[in-house]
Protein backbone atom coordinates (compact mmCIF):
# COMPACT_ATOMS: atom_id res chain seq x y z
CA UNK A 1 0.00 0.00 0.00
CA UNK A 2 1.05 3.22 -1.06
CA UNK A 3 0.59 5.98 1.57
CA UNK A 4 -0.88 9.68 0.32
CA UNK A 5 -1.37 12.52 1.97
CA UNK A 6 -0.09 10.94 5.41
CA UNK A 7 -2.44 8.58 5.49
CA UNK A 8 -1.90 4.85 4.87
CA UNK A 9 -3.56 1.80 3.89
CA UNK A 10 -7.28 1.11 2.03
CA UNK A 11 -8.79 3.01 4.85
CA UNK A 12 -6.62 5.83 4.35
CA UNK A 13 -6.99 5.97 0.41
CA UNK A 14 -11.35 5.46 1.08
CA UNK A 15 -11.48 8.44 3.20
CA UNK A 16 -8.69 10.79 0.73
CA UNK A 17 -11.27 9.41 -1.94
CA UNK A 18 -14.71 9.82 -0.01
CA UNK A 19 -13.31 13.43 1.21
CA UNK A 20 -12.62 14.66 -1.86
CA UNK A 21 -15.91 13.69 -3.44
CA UNK A 22 -14.01 11.00 -5.72
CA UNK A 23 -15.77 7.89 -4.63
CA UNK A 24 -19.90 6.54 -5.11
CA UNK A 25 -22.05 4.13 -3.11
CA UNK A 26 -23.72 2.30 -5.65
CA UNK A 27 -26.10 -1.16 -5.31
CA UNK A 28 -26.17 -3.97 -7.51
CA UNK A 29 -29.06 -4.25 -9.60
CA UNK A 30 -28.61 -8.28 -9.88
CA UNK A 31 -26.14 -10.66 -8.59
CA UNK A 32 -22.78 -10.90 -10.26
CA UNK A 33 -19.55 -12.44 -9.95
CA UNK A 34 -16.76 -10.06 -8.08
CA UNK A 35 -14.62 -10.47 -11.85
CA UNK A 36 -17.94 -9.93 -13.60
CA UNK A 37 -18.21 -5.95 -12.11
CA UNK A 38 -14.39 -5.33 -12.15
CA UNK A 39 -14.61 -5.94 -15.60
CA UNK A 40 -17.76 -4.43 -15.95
CA UNK A 41 -16.39 -1.22 -14.39
CA UNK A 42 -13.08 -1.59 -15.78
CA UNK A 43 -11.57 -1.56 -12.20
CA UNK A 44 -7.76 -3.34 -10.53
CA UNK A 45 -8.38 -6.14 -8.20
CA UNK A 46 -6.29 -3.88 -5.80
CA UNK A 47 -8.10 -0.59 -6.22
CA UNK A 48 -11.73 -2.61 -5.90
CA UNK A 49 -10.46 -4.04 -2.42
CA UNK A 50 -8.85 -0.29 -1.44
CA UNK A 51 -12.41 0.85 -1.36
CA UNK A 52 -14.12 -2.54 -0.56
CA UNK A 53 -11.57 -4.14 2.25
CA UNK A 54 -14.90 -6.42 3.43
CA UNK A 55 -14.64 -8.54 -0.55
CA UNK A 56 -11.39 -8.88 -0.11
CA UNK A 57 -12.03 -12.66 -0.12
CA UNK A 58 -14.73 -12.25 -2.30
CA UNK A 59 -12.78 -10.83 -5.21
CA UNK A 60 -10.22 -13.93 -4.67
CA UNK A 61 -12.50 -16.65 -4.65
CA UNK A 62 -14.85 -15.08 -7.09
CA UNK A 63 -17.91 -15.61 -5.01
CA UNK A 64 -21.57 -13.79 -5.91
CA UNK A 65 -22.16 -10.79 -4.84
CA UNK A 66 -26.04 -10.69 -4.76
CA UNK A 67 -28.00 -8.46 -6.10
CA UNK A 68 -28.84 -5.09 -3.75
CA UNK A 69 -25.13 -5.21 -2.36
CA UNK A 70 -24.22 -2.18 -1.85
CA UNK A 71 -20.51 -0.79 -2.68
CA UNK A 72 -17.60 1.69 -3.52
CA UNK A 73 -16.51 2.38 -6.91
CA UNK A 74 -14.47 6.04 -7.68
CA UNK A 75 -16.70 8.19 -9.42
CA UNK A 76 -14.21 7.37 -13.35
CA UNK A 77 -15.18 3.92 -13.23
CA UNK A 78 -19.36 4.28 -13.51
CA UNK A 79 -19.65 1.58 -16.36
CA UNK A 80 -21.96 3.14 -19.38
CA UNK A 81 -24.14 -0.05 -18.70
CA UNK A 82 -25.52 1.57 -16.05
CA UNK A 83 -28.25 -1.34 -15.39
CA UNK A 84 -25.81 -3.14 -13.15
CA UNK A 85 -26.72 -0.63 -10.34
CA UNK A 86 -29.88 0.00 -8.82
CA UNK A 87 -30.97 3.46 -7.53
CA UNK A 88 -29.52 3.67 -4.00
CA UNK A 89 -33.04 4.43 -1.70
Amino acid sequence: DQCRGGQCGSAGRLRELSATNHTLLVKLSRKMHATELLNKIDMLREDFIDLNPELKKAVEKNSSLPKGFKLHIPTDKKPSDSKIFAKND
